[in-house]
């Protein structure tokens, strides 16, 4: 395997998202400035552009078939989560909650986004519905749960009755 280099500067490139068919890759760097924003490169023409223009902006997470991109978006003192539309180039904040968001990842079919919520110093996992605009937890606040990630397996998420007769 031969690796290629896709980035040529001295800055941080971190998160990065690749499209399905590997036309698209969306990252985080500070490349232009002490804040780390959200870059689009396209292939193969290699050509990069900055998608934010402001505020502290990680964690991109690209849905090919969506052609949207989910980040973390800093707004007043927490992260919030905010969508990229490719077609109409706005961004649209979608939560305003007390929690800070971070590691959002679409969901196979797109209808759902997951994401760590910190609040008070805990962390746990969340769901954001992009039909209804709720959120729920998945992860009880006793824990302190990270990182999370959408398995390819499944194209919608998985639901658990646990109601008692």
């Amino acid at each position: 395997t031969t690796l290629k280099k896709l980035t040529d500067n001295n800055a941080n490139n971190v998160s990065p998202s690749l499209s399905d068919d590997g036309t698209v890759l969306y990252f985080c760097s500070d490349q232009t400035s002490e804040l780390p924003h959200i870059y689009r490169t396209h292939f193969p023409s290699n050509t990069t552009e900055k998608i934010t223009s402001s505020g502290y902006c990680t964690s991109p997470s690209y849905h090919q078939a969506k052609s949207k991109m989910v980040y973390c978006k800093k707004t007043g003192a927490l992260m919030q989560l905010y969508v990229y539309d490719e077609i109409s180039k706005n961004h649209t904040q979608l939560t305003f909650d007390d929690t800070s968001k971070d590691e959002c990842c679409w969901s196979p079919c797109g209808n759902y986004i997951v994401y760590s919520a910190e609040k008070f110093e805990k962390n746990r996992i969340a769901l954001f519905n992009t039909i209804t605009n709720q959120q729920i937890f998945l992860t009880s606040a006793k824990d302190d749960c990270a990182y999370p990630h959408w398995s390819p397996v499944y194209a919608m998420y998985p639901t658990v009755n646990t109601a008692t007769n």
